[in-house]
């Protein structure tokens, strides 16, 4: 496992989706990750709607001044996952966020594959391109 270089105040975005409604959980791994980072799952059903948890998102996002990232499941062992990634910046799109740049960390198991990129304001995305 390598966790991003900045974790103090970090806000870690997930998204557990592989492709639009088909998701793949990875909460387990939590436990396992700096103390200090805070979660907050893209995908869940509580934000999808304009409701109070939505908005507080909203806030917490354009008022936070430290990192924040990415984790979704990588491609790096299966192509099923690569999709993991489109998904996933629809969702920060939709909170005007964007990935710029190339994962900056990883965490891996048996069945397990996942990486962290960092998140930016902007309209701009990193584009994922298979290799």
């Amino acid at each position: 496992m390598s966790s991003p270089a900045e974790t103090h105040g970090a806000i870690v975005l997930m998204s557990w989706e592989l492709l639009p409604g088909a998701v793949h959980p990875f909460g387990y791994v939590l436990p396992s990750l700096p103390a200090e980072m805070r979660f907050i799952r893209l995908d869940s059903t509580m934000l999808h709607e304009r409701a109070r948890l939505r908005d507080e998102v909203d806030a917490l996002l354009r008022q936070h001044a430290g990192p924040i990232y990415l984790l979704t499941h990588s491609s790096r062992r299966s192509p099923l996952h690569r999709a993991a990634l489109e998904c996933a910046t629809r969702r920060l799109h939709e909170y005007g966020l964007c990935v710029t740049e190339e994962p900056c960390g990883y965490v891996s198991g048996k069945s397990l594959d996942l990486a962290f990129w960092r998140v930016e304001p902007g309209e701009n995305s990193f584009t994922w391109q298979a290799k």
